[in-house]
């Protein structure tokens, strides 16, 4: 595994592990604000333009796991919209 798929990987574990905590403590924004932060900054500006020119032979399923994490993080704040997109990708 690349050392960017490490990281990518960490981020969404430590994003995905505040989710429960967040929930109970009713604070879902803040929540939202660090996964789409996390969206933008480390998946979109980082990560995507790195496997541009860089990849492994698991960089097409660590890319499609983000995504299907990224849609289970933000699900509690965007119900339809997160489930319109899972069913755009396939995802069961």
């Amino acid at each position: 595994m690349d050392s960017n798929e490490y990281r990518m990987l960490c981020r969404i574990k430590d994003l995905y592990t505040e989710l429960p905590d967040c929930l109970d403590k009713n604070n879902v924004s803040q929540l939202s604000a660090k996964t789409i932060e996390c969206i933008k900054k480390d998946f979109c500006d980082k990560y995507l333009e790195i496997i541009k020119v860089r990849n492994s032979d698991i960089t097409d399923k660590v890319a499609i796991f983000c995504v299907g994490m990224f849609l289970q993080i933000l699900h509690p704040v965007i119900p339809f919209l997160t489930e319109k997109i899972w069913n755009l990708f396939g995802f069961s």
